[in-house]
């Protein structure tokens, strides 16, 4: 089975953005203590190409078609609203290295029937990984209705790495409440 994926869904997500991607051709990720591994072959510091595998066998291949880079800079920065009642929201800021560091979604929800609203704030390290991602989340009962967006909906997800010596993370970990660092992903990168 082949999929076709477009390059936007893996450009913060899977490879953060860093030149010394194109040092290397290909990268595996395996999440947690999962026995499921993804291997991202690369092309000029890209993903073109992934490869799951589920106990060491193969399960599908992927193709990666690659998006212009205004496209993959641009996208959705001025929001995308599909039709006139405002179900559906998405609004991204960037900072001054162009990595995402507000996004805003709105969206309706027709089991409760209600508009939810969410803003994401991300902060990044020296090597432009996500150190922090800080959730606010709102359910409106109308399209008008103000936003107070209450600090006990706040939710704040902290990571921390290693890398090598290219600043690419071999490891990444999420910080429970008393601080300490559970492994969430572990990448080895050739």
């Amino acid at each position: 089975m082949l999929i076709i994926i477009p390059n936007l869904f893996y450009a913060q997500d899977i490879l953060e953005q860093n030149e010394n991607w194109a040092k290397y051709s290909k990268v595996s990720i395996r999440y947690g203590k999962s026995d499921e591994m993804v291997v991202y072959e690369l092309e000029n510091g890209k993903p073109n190409l992934a490869k799951l595998y589920k106990n060491d066998s193969l399960v599908s291949v992927s193709k990666i078609n690659p998006i212009p880079e205004k496209l993959e800079k641009d996208s959705l920065s001025d929001g995308f609203t599909p039709n006139i009642n405002l179900d559906y929201k998405i609004e991204i800021k960037r900072n001054k290295k162009g990595l995402v560091s507000e996004k805003y979604q709105r969206k309706f929800n027709g089991s409760t029937g209600y508009l939810e609203e969410e803003i994401v704030n991300y902060s990044y390290d020296q090597c432009n990984n996500i150190t922090e991602e800080k959730r606010n989340f709102e359910r409106l009962k109308k399209i008008d209705q103000a936003r107070t967006f209450d600090s006990s909906n706040k939710n704040i997800i902290k990571y921390r790495y290693e890398y090598n010596k290219d600043c690419l993370w071999t490891k990444k970990y999420v910080l429970d409440k008393q601080g300490e660092k559970l492994l969430v992903a572990t990448r080895k990168i050739e």
